[in-house]
């Protein structure tokens, strides 16, 4: 398999490593969407001969139409994963791989939603997700893009309307004041993200969440643990905020839950210290990795 063009893979901490491994596959629906599909045919087309993967209907058509090459459209739910990599594995004919990557993701669906639904409402953990540079962006509890802390059990405190598509409903300061979350997720500073800020900021001081420590960044390698793209990343970071919210119901070492997923998702085997780098400020102080390492 041939590896994808590195001036096309986004900015990071991970990418050396990403980009010796043959997982092209896995990024081309990253490529796809950084470029408008104008100036994107060209880029795509360059890659040779592909199946360019698209989330939403029209587009797909779109493209297939400026392209001239077939243009598939997958169902991106995390509740449908079985069926869209069974699609995925015949039409790339890896069938056998399809069904054992499928596996993982609805085990670990399964595992954490009953795991965490014996927590009683009043006991789940209240959540606000912090997107954009100033963490004045977020998602209700319907929008895709928050499907993780839903079936993580979280408490979405954002009550906003939903933002169709590409979300990010706005927010004031004001508003996550009021709603006072116990816990912050926001994106981490590599993606241009408002983690150092929130934690820094006097304006936020006041939110429990900063009083307690308990602002944590989103890991973004090589994609979102949690939506944009809406990649199998989120069935990693499902397994994290479940662990991180409710550590005593959700008992797993979120280390090695880490290295496992990206052995068998990526064959890329992290060392200690790539996992460190990627979960710093991401897990409590239990799950920190110890000085010296």
């Amino acid at each position: 398999m041939g590896r994808l063009r590195p001036e096309l893979l986004p900015k990071g901490r991970i990418w050396p490593l990403m980009v010796a491994a043959p997982v092209a596959l896995f990024f081309l629906s990253f490529a796809i969407g950084r470029y408008p599909i104008g100036a994107g045919t060209q880029v795509l087309l360059s890659m040779g001969p592909a199946k360019p993967k698209a989330t939403d209907a029209s587009l797909a058509d779109e493209l297939q139409e400026q392209l001239g090459i077939p243009v598939i459209v997958v169902d991106a739910s995390m509740e449908n994963v079985e069926e869209t990599y069974a699609f995925l594995g015949r039409i790339l004919g890896r069938e056998e791989r399809a069904a054992a990557l499928a596996a993982y993701c609805r085990a670990a669906l399964d595992d954490v939603r009953r795991k965490v639904s014996a927590i009683p409402e009043e006991k789940r953990v209240r959540v606000y997700y912090a997107e954009g540079p100033d963490g004045l962006s977020t998602e209700p509890e319907s929008s895709a893009h928050a499907a993780v802390l839903k079936f993580a059990g979280a408490k979405n405190v954002a009550d906003v309307k939903l933002v169709p598509g590409s979300g990010m409903s706005p927010v004031s300061l004001e508003q996550v004041l009021h709603w006072d979350p116990e816990v912050i997720i926001a994106w981490e500073d590599l993606r241009g993200g408002a983690h150092a800020m929130i934690g820094n900021n006097p304006d936020w001081a006041g939110i429990r969440a900063v009083k307690d420590g308990r602002v944590y960044a989103m890991p973004n390698t090589p994609f979102s643990w949690m939506d944009r793209p809406p990649s199998v990343n989120r069935f990693l970071g499902l397994q994290w905020v479940a662990h991180l919210f409710y550590p005593e119901v959700y008992d797993v070492d979120i280390r090695a839950v880490t290295r496992e997923f990206y052995d068998l998702f990526y064959s890329v085997k992290l060392t200690d210290a790539q996992i460190d780098d990627l979960l710093k400020n991401a897990v409590s102080a239990p799950d920190r990795p110890k000085t010296g390492r």
